[in-house]
């Protein structure tokens, strides 16, 4: 079950801040991330003030949903899927290709043989180096990315800079997976693959053919 913490990753993965200390620091104002912290280990809601602060500072941020997880992240996110006009991209808008990232197959592949999308993303705030917005097949993050829901993803070239409290799509030839990473202490070579509802399991870095970072969720009612 996604917990208080849960969405708060969200909301920091949205707000493009690198980490929970540094939305505790930049976002919130808070010179120590210790209340949000104690928040991994513990299902309750956080005290009033960082309600407050969150829904003050961050004013497009449902609290509802931060709360409860009912409805969506965002107050005014209708997700539009449009028609084409004119094989034109409408102001605002990200392309949204109905076929799903598979193993062995990359979004650059799918956009070169499938070069017009299927409609577009509007409706939304502008998520900043998202390229597109795919479907999900499979379950393996539970409530955090459900099955039938929608990413925005944004290519990632640098394993170095990946982020251990973010979501990212992995393509292998012979997976693809939506799954948290952590790098291994002793092997650069290795990354770990984590997702709420299978055991931890390592995959050679050689072996990914892509990996793109999850910007933007939006899972089925």
């Amino acid at each position: 079950m996604q917990t208080f913490f849960n969405r708060l990753m969200q909301i920091i993965d949205y707000k493009e801040f690198k980490n929970l200390n540094d939305f505790a620091l930049n976002g919130l104002g808070y010179e120590s991330s210790s209340k949000l912290n104690r928040l991994k280990h513990d299902d309750k809601n956080p005290s009033v003030d960082i309600i407050l602060d969150i829904s003050n500072k961050f004013q497009e941020i449902n609290i509802d949903w931060l709360l409860t997880g009912q409805g969506e992240m965002l107050k005014n996110a209708a997700m539009i899927i449009t028609e084409l006009t004119n094989n034109k991209m409408p102001k605002g808008a990200i392309p949204y290709y109905n076929l799903p990232v598979s193993a062995g197959r990359t979004l650059h592949e799918i956009t070169v043989s499938e070069p017009l999308p299927n409609g577009y993303i509007k409706g939304l705030p502008t998520l900043e180096g998202t390229e597109a917005f795919l479907p999900v097949v499979g379950c393996s993050m539970g409530d955090i990315v459900k099955e039938g829901a929608i990413i925005g993803v944004r290519t990632m070239n640098n394993f170095d800079t990946l982020n251990t409290e973010r979501i990212y799509l992995i393509i292998t030839r012979d997976d693809r997976m939506t799954k948290f990473i952590e790098h291994d202490e002793n092997n650069p070579d290795l990354l770990w693959c984590v997702s709420p509802n299978f055991p931890r399991f390592n995959i050679l870095k050689s072996d990914i053919l892509q990996i793109y970072r999850i910007t933007y969720i939006y899972n089925p009612a």
